[in-house]
């Protein structure tokens, strides 16, 4: 039995906008626990906003036999400054890097002395079969998944298989997190702090954005209604649990299956409530899924319509039915679910008159809130090759400029001043009129909670933290994987 620390990185010098619990590591954790027999802790650095140092101290005394750092690419900087203290600290503890910073650019992970291997991809049969390996010193190197780098070149084994059938995995590990912790953070659903937890209920997204990443591949897997309610159930019963977020990346791309999950919830007098911050298709609502939805407890709901451009819906492949979003989004409204809007501005080709037809778009919809964000070439994406081919490509100085509010960083051929000026007037435009403020008001779930909401707000519009302290755009991306 090994005992394993598996740690989440953080920008711990930038605020925290929003997180959720580290449902990949959850997975891990309950994976090694159930198939291994293995001792694992989970080191979540962005409840404390860890130093490296400070996780170094923290990795010593739990004596780990491997470690497990994951990352997102804004955290890019920090996972490697926590590599280096961990290997000073336990010079013989293999360090394993995973998470959507791993599978996107795993020659910059494996350039680093410190780490041994990248876990790529979905990692619960991978870590499973990598702990056993390096617990019986068995030869791992060859394990399907990995990549790794030996002589100086780099090696990506052959893929690992997706996991077709999700029931099949554990639940993820609850008792492994800090329950109470996430309970005192801000939400991703910008909802009242409170104990909560969130729920895969499907991987991946059959639709080929080409901003969006493919860390799950790009074939829709659906766990069974009779799993998913299973897990909320034992959430209510065991924890307590009473609001749940759904953080799939299309929770409805299946409308049966999520009907049949929004009937169970409401016949069984849970009193759940229930959000979306992540993942509705919003052309795929129609009036009973929304009905269902907001009888199984919906108190909230985000969609995702970045572009009011047919033209550009077309080049980002997203094919978003324009229409149908807005009247779904009228609907959602008026069954009494506080919906949310994300859009972004500054795709390559974008001109100013198409931002101006999304911010339009946004300012007459019927949404009560709206987020702007600009768009990013993130490595591991098509969008990236899209942008390197382009004649204003220009490579991101710091892992920090791949923040969604950074205009330091962009894909636009307008200009950082163009961008700069269609980003704050997208905000002042949505939230200019006082019949928008009022709904806001009379329809946000939690009314304690909204002055908070909207220092958050202000702080995306103006760069500036509640405290008053000037963060210049550096915003925490949420990590999911």
């Amino acid at each position: 039995m090994a005992r394993i620390l598996l740690i989440k990185c953080s920008e711990y010098d930038t605020y925290p906008f929003a997180m959720s619990p580290p449902m990949g590591l959850m997975y891990l954790s309950a994976s090694l626990k159930r198939d291994g027999g293995h001792r694992v802790k989970i080191l979540d650095t962005r409840l404390g906003l860890l130093t490296a140092e400070q996780v170094a101290r923290k990795a010593r005394a739990f004596k780990p036999d491997i470690i497990g750092l994951g990352a997102i690419l804004l955290e890019s900087r920090c996972f490697h400054e926590y590599a280096a203290a961990l290997h000073r600290a336990l010079p013989g503890v293999s360090i394993v890097a995973g998470g959507p910073y791993a599978s996107t650019d795993p020659d910059a992970v494996l350039k680093d002395p410190a780490v041994a291997c990248a876990v790529l991809g979905e990692g619960e049969a991978t870590i499973t079969d990598l702990a056993r390996a390096m617990e019986c010193n068995d030869p791992w190197k060859h394990l399907p998944g990995l990549a790794l780098r030996g002589n100086g070149a780099l090696t990506i084994n052959p893929q690992r298989e997706y996991i077709r059938d999700l029931d099949a995995l554990p639940f993820p590990d609850w008792d492994a997190a800090d329950l109470a912790g996430y309970a005192r953070a801000h939400r991703f659903s910008n909802l009242a702090p409170g104990p909560y937890m969130t729920v895969f209920t499907s991987r991946s997204c059959p639709y080929h954005c080409i901003y969006c990443h493919s860390f799950f591949g790009k074939s829709f897997r659906a766990r069974s209604p009779e799993s998913v309610f299973e897990e909320i159930r034992t959430l209510h019963d065991r924890y307590g649990i009473r609001d749940i977020e759904i953080l799939d990346d299309c929770f409805n791309l299946d409308r049966a299956r999520a009907l049949e999950i929004c009937e169970r919830i409401a016949r069984s007098r849970m009193k759940l409530r229930l959000s979306f911050p992540n993942g509705v298709r919003s052309d795929r609502l129609d009036p009973e899924l929304i009905a269902m939805l907001k009888a199984a407890g919906t108190c909230y709901m985000a969609v995702a319509i970045e572009t009011a451009s047919p033209r550009l819906q077309k080049y980002i492949r997203k094919n978003l039915d324009l229409d149908k979003a807005r009247d779904a989004m009228g609907r959602t409204v008026a069954a009494g679910i506080f919906c949310h809007g994300y859009f972004m501005l500054g795709f390559p080709t974008e001109t100013r008159r198409e931002m101006q037809q999304t911010i339009d778009f946004a300012a007459t919809s019927p949404l009560h809130t709206a987020s702007f964000f600009v768009v990013k070439a993130v490595p591991g994406t098509e969008l990236h090759q899209i942008a390197r081919n382009g004649t204003r490509y220009k490579k991101a100085n710091n892992s920090k400029e791949f923040a969604y509010t950074s205009l330091n960083y962009s894909c636009s051929e307008l200009g950082r001043g163009t961008l700069q000026l269609m980003y704050r007037r997208a905000y002042r435009q949505f939230y200019s009129k006082p019949e928008r403020m009022v709904r806001i008001a009379a329809d946000f779930p939690d009314k304690w909670h909204l002055a908070s909401s909207l220092l958050h707000l202000g702080a995306r519009i103006t760069g500036f933290q509640p405290n008053g302290k000037n963060v210049k755009h550096k915003t925490r991306a949420v990590n999911k994987a």
